[in-house]
């Protein structure tokens, strides 16, 4: 995929972004930052970041280029600042980030629909590819499908981080570790 291929999947992307996700601004008063397209020099790695800023909380919704994928980051801001590092794992010198799949496994006990076929711990490497196929084909044939699932999953499981309160981020992300663990 070339430079403007990938502007251009992402512009669909921010723009699907921001009307699903407007709720952020209307009912939370956070910001729409300016599209980001990051690592595109890496094919594999290149993605897009659609941004949005509150006061002490920032929520990326991210659309990978090489694997077709999409997910919800939220973090700390530092000072009303997005941090120079963040991380999942609770490391020091980093603000904690969370992920929108850790927060819904951990508070639904995973009793919930997520809007792409889940690749978690315990698939053998057949069943992985087959689902990674899966959800590559729905997120090139129905990507406003996917993106409004996961603005449900926001609504329905943040409304308390959406709101700045993030005294349970250290919670999810031990959750996150600990599940996650096999790709450490």
């Amino acid at each position: 995929m070339n430079r403007d291929d990938l502007e251009r999947r992402a512009t669909k992307f921010s723009d699907i972004v921001s009307d699903e996700f407007t709720f952020l601004q209307d009912d939370f008063g956070y910001r729409l930052e300016t599209l980001q397209l990051r690592d595109i020099q890496y094919p594999q790695d290149a993605h897009a970041a659609v941004p949005f800023l509150g006061t002490s909380v920032a929520i990326e919704v991210v659309l990978g280029f090489g694997d077709d994928s999409v997910s919800v980051v939220l973090y700390e801001l530092s000072g009303g600042k997005v941090p120079r590092r963040i991380s999942f794992y609770g490391e020091d010198n980093a603000a904690r980030a969370i992920r929108l799949d850790s927060l819904v496994r951990m508070l639904s006990g995973d009793d919930f629909r997520f809007p792409l076929p889940d690749i978690t711990p315990g698939l053998s490497v057949a069943e992985m590819g087959r689902r990674g196929q899966a959800r590559s084909q729905l997120v090139r044939e129905n990507l406003r499908g996917v993106v409004s699932g996961f603005a449900q999953l926001l609504k329905e499981y943040g409304s308390d981080i959406l709101k700045g309160d993030t005294t349970f981020f250290k919670d999810i992300q031990a959750y996150h570790s600990k599940f996650w663990r096999w790709t450490r």
